[in-house]
């Protein structure tokens, strides 16, 4: 369990007392997802570091000295990372279940009654813990950093002028999903691109805060925190914006903040979307506005200081789907088909594997990636809780194929039955349509009603 932590403001007076464990701090029940990921990211370093590292040592995992993920293999099997088939024909690998375990320590450390729905279950996580009880590899994947903490803290503190009703809230109100290693199938052989840890802190039911971390550099240049090698991405409407934890905040966010007081949502019907209104619409990400630096590195993203929204180069922008390569065809290609017959969407979709590794492309807009359109079932809650918080704060949105936002509070309600474990309850029956732009998923939802792109499609 995570030690008792102090500071000068209220984000850890943390006294375990009766009164606490009704009601919890939701910033920082924040900051401590963030650390979280932080520390589950070890395991999932260490088991992939597998070539040239000992069992024994008992160096910290985050010295500099250590290797670096630039030298982790990047397309061979991993001997140590142990794969195994679970009931519902999914892989998952021992990273998975000591990753999800650090993560449960940790937040319930700071309140043991928050209801933490992941994707693993109780069995696997306790499996795991016995595993590597009294092995090496659990002083490894253990240890905390203190250092790392007050950092994290330090960053977290600039956000505590939030009105204290709005920190402090009835315990039961809220939920954090958790995805402990998005992408196994690709950990498991060696391909770290798309590998990324997934939490989201849900209040009501609705998604108020989404972390990212990125345990490996490979295919990002983004800034990574401190010595970790880890690249997170943070942010929800509980902070007012998307970040790079160490760095800055994403240029869509800021320029979406910029731009909220220009839009005006009259008449919205999310149930029936094309009998919505929008108006006055003049986001980064509209169909009449982009800015030339999408084509450029993800660290251009990122706004800086001495960047103004009136220095950007405006252009027509080239909108592009991102899916993964095998769910390429079908409904998916009727959709981009027709979007880009309208000139709303490039023609040629953009392939991306894992939904941490496309959320963040979606956030990012590296090449002006703006639509994921999956109408069918293959995601489940804990893989799209943290984009779903993430997109509000930069003009976009997560929802159904039919427009309505995702139901988190049917997995709330089976977690909560001792030992049940909400999987069937966690999928995405209805798949997911999630954009960077509110007036093109509008649109996305319009056509698929009008041109019923189902049809014909297995």
């Amino acid at each position: 369990m995570t030690e008792n932590r102090t500071s000068k403001s209220d984000m850890n007076t943390n006294s375990p007392n009766e009164e606490e464990a009704k009601s919890v701090n939701l910033l920082q029940l924040a900051t401590h997802c963030i650390y979280s990921t932080l520390l589950a990211s070890k395991p999932i370093q260490y088991l992939a570091e597998h070539k040239n590292l000992s069992s024994k040592s008992s160096k910290n995992f985050y010295d500099t000295n250590n290797k670096s993920d630039s030298d982790v293999s990047t397309g061979s099997d991993c001997p140590r990372v142990k794969k195994r088939i679970k009931t519902d024909g999914t892989v998952i690998t021992d990273a998975d279940g000591l990753a999800q375990s650090i993560i449960y320590s940790e937040i319930h450390g700071l309140c043991s009654s928050v209801h933490v729905i992941g994707e693993e279950s109780e069995s696997e996580m306790r499996l795991l813990r016995d595993k590597i009880d009294g092995e090496s590899l659990g002083s490894h994947v253990t240890n905390k950093d203190e250092t790392l903490w007050v950092n994290i803290q330090n960053e977290m503190s600039i956000y505590d002028n939030l009105p204290q009703s709005d920190k402090i809230i009835d315990v039961e109100r809220v939920s954090v999903f958790v995805d402990p290693l998005d992408g196994t199938s690709s950990y498991a052989k060696g391909n770290y691109e798309a590998v990324t840890i997934l939490v989201a802190i849900i209040v009501d039911n609705v998604p108020v805060f989404g972390v990212i971390c990125k345990p490996f550099a490979v295919g990002t240049v983004l800034h990574q925190y401190k010595n970790t090698n880890c690249t997170i991405l943070y942010g929800g409407t509980l902070v007012r914006g998307a970040f790079v934890l160490g760095h800055e905040e994403l240029l869509r966010s800021r320029l979406w903040s910029d731009n909220l007081r220009n839009v005006i949502i009259t008449n919205n019907n999310p149930c029936d979307p094309d009998k919505s209104e929008i108006k006055s619409i003049s986001t980064p990400n509209s169909a009449t506005t982009s800015p030339t630096t999408s084509t450029t590195s993800s660290q251009s993203l990122c706004a800086n200081e001495s960047q103004s929204t009136n220095q950007l180069n405006i252009q027509k922008p080239q909108r592009r789907a991102i899916i993964s390569k095998s769910r390429a065809g079908g409904v998916v290609r009727k959709c981009i088909d027709s979007l880009s017959s309208k000139e709303l969407l490039h023609d040629t979709p953009i392939f991306i594997t894992g939904a941490g590794y496309k959320t963040m492309k979606l956030l990012l807009g590296d090449e002006n990636e703006a639509l994921w359109f999956f109408p069918r079932p293959g995601t489940s809650l804990w893989d799209v809780a943290a984009a779903d918080a993430l997109l509000r704060v930069m003009g976009g949105r997560i929802s159904d194929k039919f427009g309505k936002d995702l139901d988190y509070g049917r997995c709330v309600d089976i977690a909560k039955i001792k030992g049940s474990h909400p999987r069937l309850e966690a999928e995405n029956e209805d798949g997911i349509i999630a954009c960077t732009d509110l007036d093109l998923h509008l649109k996305c939802l319009a056509l698929y009603k009008e041109e019923d792109w189902d049809c014909g499609c297995d």
